[in-house]
Formats: structure tokens, sequence, C-alpha cells
């Protein structure tokens, strides 16, 4: 009698060990990635490794697949204004198509991966026209446009992304407005 006494004690034990952590047991479901989508496997909050395209299998709870689109991403932006070195003002504009080269860097990289190619060109345009001044930069337009292409493939690269175009598609250059001081009175 005893022993039974202690099996259905055994059986009560586990089986209220079981439903217990039963949230932390979860089951097996799967996910499909397209063919353009690729991801990163976290096992336990984790990132485990790189997935590509096809079917994975993923145990609900303790694993997840956060994926990103590998297509190219497009950024167009006209009638920006930047000062340029000597004080003149610079009107620029430009479209660029960045895509997904490192899917940890991007995941890591921002919270939103597909706004990164617009920030990454627009602060590299701006870093360089910054730096130019009028006489190197009026005549040069294609110059001008390779120095902003290299800055920006520097700059993606760190969020793991790569430049795939970049045309400079307007830039022209302005008096800077002469600043009058209002005195009250």
């Amino acid at each position: 009698m005893d022993s039974w006494v202690s099996i259905i004690s055994m059986i009560l034990i586990v089986g209220w060990s079981v439903f217990r952590f039963s949230k932390n047991v979860g089951y097996w479901s799967q996910c499909t990635l397209l063919p353009y989508q690729s991801g990163v496997l976290f096992r336990n909050g984790y990132p485990g490794k790189e997935v590509g395209p096809g079917r994975h299998r993923v145990f609900i709870g303790r694993e997840k697949i956060h994926f990103l689109d590998l297509r190219p991403i497009e950024v167009r932006v006209e009638n920006r204004a930047v000062a340029l070195a000597d004080g003149k003002v610079a009107i620029y504009g430009f479209s660029a198509g960045a895509r997904v080269i490192d899917v940890t860097k991007a995941l890591y990289a921002s919270s939103n991966y597909t706004q990164l190619p617009a920030f990454a060109t627009l602060a590299a345009c701006r870093s360089v026209l910054n730096q130019s001044v009028d006489s190197a930069a009026a005549g040069l337009r294609a110059s001008v446009a390779e120095q902003v292409a290299a800055a920006c493939k520097l700059r993606l690269a760190g969020f793991g992304f790569e430049l795939v175009s970049f045309d400079l598609t307007q830039f022209t250059i302005a008096q800077a407005a002469e600043t009058t001081t209002f005195t009250p009175g």
C-alpha cells in the first residue's frame, strides 16, 4: 500500500510540475520565409543563427525568427538645402537604393531597419557637402556625386547594407541670404 501511495504522490508531483511550467514547454510550429527574406533565429531571447528562405521549425515559447526583406530599399529626396564650407547654400536632391547584406547588423542597427538607408544617405550628403566649397563643387557635379556615393557606401556598410545605386538628381549653388540685425525701438 505504501508503494502505491508513493507512486501516486510522484505522479501528482510530476503532473503539477508539468502543468506549472507548461508555459516554458511550448510546441513545434513552422515558419516559412519567402525567397526574398532572411532572418535570425532567437533561442530563449538570444540570437542563434541566420536562416535563409525556406521552411523552418521553431519551438513556440522558446524560439522566434525575426525576418528582414532583402529587396532593395529606394530613397528619393528632393529640394534639400545645406551650407557649404564657404557660407554659400547648395540645394540638392538624390535618389539611392540600398539592400541588406548582413541581416544581424541590420537588425541590431535600428528598431526599423527600412529607415536606415534614408538616414545614412542624408547624413553622408550633408557631411560631404558641408566640407566642400563653391569653387570645387560648382563645376564638378560628377566628382561631388562620387564623393557622396563613397561616403554613403561606408556609412551603409556599418549598418549591414550595400549601396546599390546613387544618382545626384539636383545640385545648384545659391548665395546665402544676408542677415540683418533687428533692433527694437
